[in-house]
This record gives C-alpha cells, sequence and structure tokens, in this order.
C-alpha cells in the first residue's frame, strides 16, 4: 500500500499575527500558486507569509497573459463569520472523517479594492508582523489527490541513506490519546530563551484543542495553560521575557473568542478582555516590543464595531486607543511600531478608510494620509524599522488608481514615492528596507499590465528601476524579498511563454543577475528567499523535469547554484518546503527523499555539502509534518506521527552549533 504523507492537517490556518517570541526561522518557502492579478486591501490579521504552498504541488506552469481593458471593484464588508469548522481530509486507509468545531478564529471586517485582469500576482502584504511558520503549515497532500492538480510520480536512482544530525529526538507532547494530535495552527513555538516549547494539542478531549507547555531542557511533563474547557485555542503569543503566554480562546462561550493570559509554567489563566455584549468577541491581537502590553481588537462596546484597546499582558485595566466609533464605522486593520505606537486603518472620520496613529498607552489619535480623492481610502501600509516612517498605498490624488506615499509616523505631510504611473497603471506592492532608508514597489509604472520593480528613498527622491528589460508579455510578480542586510533585492520575473525564473539586484539599482540555472520546458521557479547573512537564496524549482521539485541554493549576487535536494525514491512525489537558520549559512527542509512518499526533515548547509536527517525513525505510515528552528538555531521542532501512525506528537531534535564561516579570498 502506498505510503501517506501530508494529510493529516486538519486544522484550519489561523489569521493570527502575534508579535512576540516565535520561532527562529527568517524564511520559508513552498510552491506558491499563482492568483488571478487583483490589487487587495484586507483588513485581516494574517501572517505575512511570502511563500505560500498550494493544496497540491502544481501540474502545469503558471502563465501570464495581459487584459488591456481591466477593471476595478471595491467592496467594503463588516461581517464576522461565526461558525469556526475543523477540516480534516481522508485518507485510503481510514475512515472517512468529520468535520467537528474547533478554534478557528470569526472572520475579521474586510475591505477589498480589487482590480481584476488575467496576468498573475501575489498581492502586497500588509504592515503586520509575521509569524515564523513550520514548514509546509499550510500544506496538504493525501494519498488520493482531491485536488485538480496531479502528482506524477518522480523516477529517480535509489536515494543514498542520510545519517542523523544527532541522538533520537525527544518528545515533549507527553502521551497523546488514540485521538490526539498536536495541531500545527496555532504554530508551535519555542519560547525566547529557548527553555519552553508552547503547542496546542487535543490530549484530554477529541477536538477541544488545549494550550500547553513543555519543558525543553530537562525532561518532564507537559502543563495545560488554558482552562479545562470545552473550549478552542486559535491562537497565542510568549512575552518577550518568556514569562507568559497570551492566548485568544474559544474558552467561555463557544460562541465567541475572548483574550486570556497564564504563566507559561502553569496556573490559573486571567481574562485580558473587557466584557463583551451579545454576539461580539476579541479578533486578534499583537503584544508590544517589551511584551509588557497587549493591543487587542474587538467590539467590545457595540457588537459589529470593531475597536482597538491596550492592557497589561499580566492583566489589569484595558483602555481603548481610538477615539469613539458609531455604528457603520470600524478599525479595520492594525499594527504596532518598535517605538509603542499603534497604526490602524478605520474609517472614523468619513465612510473611507484611513491611516492613524496612537500611542500604546493611549492619547490623541492623528491622521496619516492626505487628503483622499472622491472615493479613494488608504489599501495597504508598513512601518519603518526605524518606527520613523509609514509607507502606505492609497487611491489619494486619482480614485481607483493605487499610488506609493510615505509619512513621519508621528504625523505630518505626506508626500508620493512612486513615479508618475502609465494610464491604467497602479502600485501593486511595496516593502521597506531594514534600514528603513528606501522603499521597493512594484507598478506597472511605464506601461499599463507590464509590472516591474523599482526602489526609492523613503524622505523622497528619484526611483531606480531594479529589473532588466522584459520580454512582452513578462512582468515582475509581486513576491519580491529585501535581503536582511539590506543590499540586495530578490525577485522573480514571470515569463511570457510560462513559468518564472529567479533574479537578484542591488537595492539602490545596479544590473540584475539570474540565479536559478535553466530549467527545461515546463519548468519554473516557485518559492525562493534571501538567507539571514544575506550571503545565499535559496529556491524550489522544477529545473531539471516539470513535475520534480527541488531545493537549490545560489549566491545572492550571482553564482553557480547548487542542488541541496537529493534523488528521490522511484515513484516518489517530490514536495519541498524550507526554512533558513536564524543566522543563516543553513537551511531546514522537507520533502520524501529516503522513502518514497515519506516526508522527513534533513538539515543542510547553503554552501552545499554534507546533509544530515534531523528526524528519528519513521513507522512505515509515518510522516513528518512540519518543523522549525530554536532561536539560537541548534534545536528543531517537529511534528511526526513516529510511534503511532495518524496520532501526530510534537519532538525535539538537536541539530548542534553548526556555525557558517564564509571563505574570503582577495
Amino acid at each position: 500500500m502506498a505510503a501517506r504523507f501530508f494529510h493529516h492537517l486538519h486544522r484550519p490556518a489561523s489569521r493570527w499575527v502575534l508579535a512576540g517570541a516565535l520561532l527562529a526561522g527568517l524564511a520559508w518557502a513552498a510552491l506558491p500558486a499563482p492568483a488571478a492579478r487583483s490589487q487587495t486591501s484586507t483588513a485581516t490579521a494574517t501572517p505575512t507569509a511570502t511563500f505560500t504552498p498550494p493544496a497540491l504541488p502544481p501540474s502545469a506552469t503558471p502563465t501570464a497573459s495581459l487584459s488591456p481593458t481591466p477593471t476595478r471593484t471595491r467592496t467594503p464588508t463588516f461581517t464576522p463569520t461565526p461558525s469556526p469548522t475543523r477540516n480534516c481530509t481522508q485518507v485510503i486507509d481510514s475512515p472517512p472523517c468529520t468535520a467537528t468545531p474547533t478554534g478557528s478564529p470569526s472572520a475579521t471586517p474586510t475591505t477589498t479594492l480589487t482590480r481584476t485582469s488575467t496576468h498573475t500576482y501575489t498581492p502586497s502584504p500588509t504592515a503586520t508582523p509575521s509569524v515564523t511558520p513550520f514548514l509546509g503549515v499550510t500544506v496538504t497532500v493525501s494519498r488520493t489527490p482531491t485536488s485538480s492538480a496531479t502528482l506524477p510520480p518522480t523516477a529517480t536512482t535509489a536515494p543514498t541513506p542520510i545519517p542523523a544530525c544527532a541522538a533520537n529526538p525527544r518528545k515533549l507532547s507527553g502521551l497523546m490519546p488514540a485521538f490526539g494530535d498536536v495541531a500545527g495552527q496555532p504554530v508551535p513555538q519555542f519560547s525566547p530563551d529557548g527553555r519552553y516549547a508552547v503547542y496546542v494539542a487535543d490530549a484530554e478531549a477529541d477536538g477541544v484543542e488545549q494550550l500547553w507547555s513543555a519543558p525543553v531542557e530537562a525532561a518532564g511533563p507537559p502543563v495545560r495553560l488554558s482552562a479545562q474547557a470545552a473550549g478552542q485555542v486559535v491562537g497565542f503569543a510568549i512575552t518577550a521575557d518568556g514569562g507568559r503566554v497570551v492566548y485568544l480562546a474559544y474558552e467561555t462561550d463557544p460562541a465567541r473568542t475572548e483574550l486570556f493570559s497564564a504563566p507559561i509554567t502553569g496556573g490559573a489563566p486571567i481574562t485580558l478582555n473587557g466584557g463583551l455584549p451579545a454576539g461580539a468577541g476579541v479578533q486578534d491581537f499583537r503584544l508590544s516590543a517589551d511584551g509588557s502590553r497587549v493591543v487587542y481588537w474587538a467590539d467590545q462596546e457595540l457588537a459589529g464595531v470593531y475597536e482597538l484597546y491596550s492592557v497589561p499582558a499580566a492583566g489589569g485595566t484595558a483602555l481603548k486607543l481610538n477615539p469613539a466609533l458609531a455604528a457603520g464605522q470600524s478599525v479595520a486593520e492594525f499594527a504596532l511600531s518598535a517605538a509603542d505606537r499603534v497604526l490602524y486603518r478605520a474609517n472614523q472620520d468619513s465612510a473611507a478608510l484611513e491611516l492613524y496613529s496612537v500611542p500604546l498607552l493611549g492619547g490623541p489619535a492623528v491622521k496619516l494620509n492626505g487628503p483622499l480623492a472622491a472615493g479613494g481610502e488608504v489599501a495597504g501600509f508598513q512601518v519603518s524599522a526605524d518606527a520613523a516612517w509609514v509607507a502606505y498605498t492609497a487611491d489619494q490624488a486619482v480614485d481607483e488608481v493605487l499610488e506609493l506615499y510615505a509619512v513621519p509616523a508621528l504625523g505630518g505631510a505626506s508626500h508620493q514615492l512612486n513615479g508618475p504611473l502609465a494610464v491604467g497603471g497602479d502600485v501593486a506592492a511595496f516593502r521597506l528596507s531594514p534600514a528603513a532608508d528606501q522603499a521597493v514597489y512594484s507598478a506597472d509604472q511605464a506601461t499599463d499590465g507590464t509590472v516591474e520593480l523599482y526602489s526609492v528613498p523613503l524622505a523622497g527622491g528619484p526611483e531606480v528601476k531594479l529589473n532588466g528589460p522584459l520580454a512582452a508579455g513578462s512582468y515582475v510578480s509581486d513576491d519580491f524579498q529585501i535581503s536582511p542586510d539590506g543590499a540586495r533585492v530578490l525577485f522573480a520575473v514571470e515569463l511570457s511563454g510560462g513559468g518564472r525564473e529567479l533574479y537578484s539586484g542591488p537595492l539602490l539599482g545596479g544590473p540584475a543577475v539570474k540565479l536559478n540555472a535553466a530549467f527545461v520546458p515546463g519548468g519554473s521557479v516557485y518559492g525562493f528567499g534571501p538567507s539571514p547573512e544575506g550571503r545565499h537564496a535559496a529556491y524550489v524549482a522544477a529545473q531539471t523535469a516539470p513535475t520534480l521539485y527541488d531545493l537549490y541554493s545560489a549566491p545572492l549576487a550571482g553564482g553557480a547554484a547548487i542542488q541541496l535536494t537529493g534523488p528521490r525514491p522511484t515513484g516518489s512525489y517530490s514536495y519541498v518546503s524550507f526554512q533558513f537558520s536564524p543566522a543563516g549559512g543553513w537551511v531546514l527542509y522537507l520533502t520524501p527523499q529516503e522513502t518514497a512518499n515519506q516526508t522527513e526533515l534533513y538539515h543542510a548547509p547553503l554552501p552545499g555539502g554534507a546533509v544530515c536527517k534531523v528526524n528519528g525513525a519513521l513507522p512505515a505510515q509515518g510522516a513528518v509534518l512540519d518543523g522549525g528552528y530554536s532561536p539560537e538555531g541548534t534545536r528543531v521542532l517537529y511534528r511526526a506521527d513516529a510511534d503511532t501512525d495518524d496520532i501526530f506528537e510534537l519532538y525535539l531534535a538537536e541539530v548542534g552549533y553548526r556555525l557558517y564561516v564564509p571563505v574570503l579570498s582577495r
């Protein structure tokens, strides 16, 4: 019987963006599926994940075509969805599974600005702190695919067994009942000091997903942090000092989420939000940089009117941050800056969503955007790393034409960053440099429908085009990234004939270099990212065969690409996801490499070299689902059914102090 893998990710992906101490990998990737071209301003608190894998690896390469007459529609909504569900995927050798209630958060208020066209790209992320997910956390693959994508087997030579990184991994999640599993969402996390692992599991009652903490440094049983109630934990964050865990749960009322805080070592949880009217609930939250306070978003005073509140993480009186709002008004999105200011979009002064800044401890809210064109609104925003600037997109000058602006974070005159746009053109996506001095944006600035990449000083000045000349019908996709050292920009070009190629160019302008090797017809580059030390890029590509997905590494400034994944077992699928080590130089990747269709976890040096296997032995039907690095990069948490088939538990593995020391030549 064929081996099963990735079938058990039955929890829905959480929307929660949790600030504070998270898993310390800096990038991950896995075969992103192209989406219909749209420009969307969505007031949800989704994690900023540049690389979003599809339900199944694609059976065909992305294609790009241009539409000469794009149209745009605006659809404001402020309607939460009340009914969470727990999803499951039936496997061949298992009985049919039933969707049951889970701690899936209700849908958040959204305002969508959509431009419809036939070529594809990914919309710009909003200015939210990012969760570092486990590898492949959003991927579901079964032995009997249920999507239209196909998974043709890959015939290769027999693989060579890969040595273990260290001794057998240790199970952290304790004794799990036959119905239990450690959830993939919310993502299990190390505490900032690396002493504890915090995770969600239904270890006491089937489908009741509670919050647990397990010691990492020494053996010991896990401790339940959430109350013993028929509720669901849907999101959590650990304070910067590692002392407390703030979490969102259906704990006291199965119809609404509330916000709680508990000591990481165990103890009675306390409720952080104030009283809620019937039908209301807490929708999302963030921790301040020092972890001392929590900002949460709830319709606490009037059902359907979402507002912002700040409360001490250890409990206390919550204070409202935004001015009083009436029916029909709401805060739509928010983020915290490093300077303890809260940025948010709201229609508090008019029917349009505008951008505001308010101190974390309360005070007057300052409007940041300039006067808007009739029908215009702020679509998205991001705070610079030094908290001095806020960049935002808005149809501020002309309705239905999104442009990029910058404004001091404390308020002042805003200025336009992008150059003049072609008729029908828009700014599609943007990122701010780590040094907080440049903005990189994609736009069909020169020719409507041909999206290109530009860099411009945040303080204002002439923009520089980063991509080279594009063939007719090609364009730059919106999943570009700035290297952590701020020196280069990594971007993909969607080819008019199908597929895409990966390039790197200097942030301030200069010749861009292609990083991927030539690929076969039907091949393409998929997920990619720059390493934390800024020397390498890693990418997933179908480079040697249209359905053979491998992980590659290339010098970020240009040079020969190195294949990191090894040969596949005959007949196996070739899904790959990856995550960089916190300091860079190493990568954690997940793929079926030694046993057909059995995904396992590997640790590899980015410059190429010996690879070791992270997980321990697996049963014939077992699989590793995902994994992530500890803050210092010497340990890995991963989920697998390593002891009992179909019971997914949490394990700790050592990967050691593997320091990357670059070789310098003169």
